[in-house]
């Protein structure tokens, strides 16, 4: 069923989202739907705010120019923004800073910033204060909102910020009523590094996609199956080079199956891959871990959602993008051996080794208990 904000209860909390921009970045879309989702399971009404980052849009903010970038549109944005639309709750359209200081928020009673690397500097937009949540106006009669950070990331483990970043961000987090962050290596970098003072102590939690099942996202995706995809290596490539076309070529023959992959987008530097000439939506990206029996990825959902749909798995570390991720998340579920940053760490017996599947049901059982008495203890109207 499409959600739509008309159907909310007005008896109950209302919640903002604050993520990234959403566009061809499966991870980014289905972490945003899973905050939504799981929230929307707590009992609260959610909206994502609604941030579109056009073309030209920092230097350029010319509102002729938004019609003609919306109409270049290739059907892959309109898998994707289908796919968005359908399942995802978003407020109205907001294309720059000025659009979004002069919004009015009023009607929610709390604000979230997350997932995903909205703390990293160089995929912040429209700037790195804004996922501080300097826009969020207090005084003069506004009615003050709870500001939460879930499972925030740096997307690094070292300092990036200048001290004007420092200070500025500093100050804005104190205003904070709960830190959360997806790394455990961000710890660190508020207590220590950047000396942050916040209301109280941040704490690593979950990745909002872990927060929901594999049948939520089986129920999701279920209209997306294709049945020549079962049983074989899905391979989920964000850098595709040499080196990992190379391997993903001999693991799919060693384990004597077919590979296969999704698209967000094609490979620039090759075009062998005939049968997937199509970017896919995020419902047929799901599907293909569903489907898949071993997973290949370089990227930190690819291996999230090898864990959700209990997939044998390796990942090819990705330290363009942000290792810190990577070890954070498979130091928790004691599966560290199956990151690798080369061709030759490969050992083909890690795809015949046991999971403790039971032991990971477990730990996420209890993450996902404190994210819901996290947010319950600083929603609660007595708090």
């Amino acid at each position: 069923m499409e959600l739509n904000k008309d159907d909310f209860n007005e008896d109950n909390m209302k919640i903002a989202i604050l993520t990234l921009p959403l566009h061809i970045n499966y991870g980014g879309i289905i972490q945003n739907y899973a905050l939504q989702t799981a929230l929307r399971k707590m009992g609260y009404e959610v909206e994502t705010i609604n941030l579109k980052k056009i073309l030209l849009a920092k230097k350029y903010d010319i509102p002729c120019l938004r019609g003609l970038i919306d109409s270049l549109k290739s059907g892959a944005r309109q898998k994707v923004d289908g796919f968005i639309h359908k399942n995802i709750v978003l407020t109205d359209p907001i294309y720059n800073k000025k659009d979004l200081l002069k919004y009015d928020f009023s009607r929610f009673d709390a604000i979230v910033v997350g997932s995903d690397q909205v703390w990293r500097v160089r995929y912040a937009y429209p700037d790195l204060e804004t996922y501080f949540l300097d826009f969020v106006k207090t005084g003069n009669g506004c009615k003050r909102m709870k500001k939460i950070a879930f499972s925030a990331s740096f997307g690094i483990d070292s300092a990036e910020y200048s001290e004007e970043q420092k200070d500025r961000c500093g100050e804005l987090i104190k205003d904070f009523d709960l830190v959360t962050v997806r790394e455990e290596s961000a710890l660190p970098l508020i207590n220590d590094v950047y000396r942050w003072e916040c209301k109280k102590a941040p704490m690593q939690t979950l990745d909002p996609t872990l927060l929901l099942s594999k049948e939520d996202y089986i129920k999701v995706s279920a209209s997306c199956h294709h049945d020549e995809n079962t049983g074989g290596l899905f391979y989920y490539v964000l850098d595709m080079t040499e080196e990992k076309w190379n391997l993903i070529q001999r693991i799919a023959q060693e384990l004597n199956v077919k590979p296969f992959t999704v698209r967000r987008k094609p490979y620039k530097w090759y075009d062998r891959d005939k049968g997937n000439k199509l970017v896919s939506s995020p419902g047929e990206w799901l599907q293909a871990f569903h489907q898949a029996a071993y997973v290949f990825t370089d990227s930190f959902h690819g291996v999230v959602f090898s864990l959700i749909f209990q997939k044998q798995f390796v990942a090819f570390g990705n330290k363009k993008r942000g290792m810190s991720r990577f070890h954070s998340l498979l130091d928790k579920f004691h599966l560290k051996n199956r990151l690798i940053s080369s061709a030759q760490d490969y050992d083909g017996s890690l795809y015949a080794e046991s999971i403790k599947w039971d032991e990971i049901r477990l730990i996420l059982e209890e993450d996902r208990k404190k994210v819901e008495d996290a947010f319950a203890s600083v929603l609660s109207s007595g708090s």
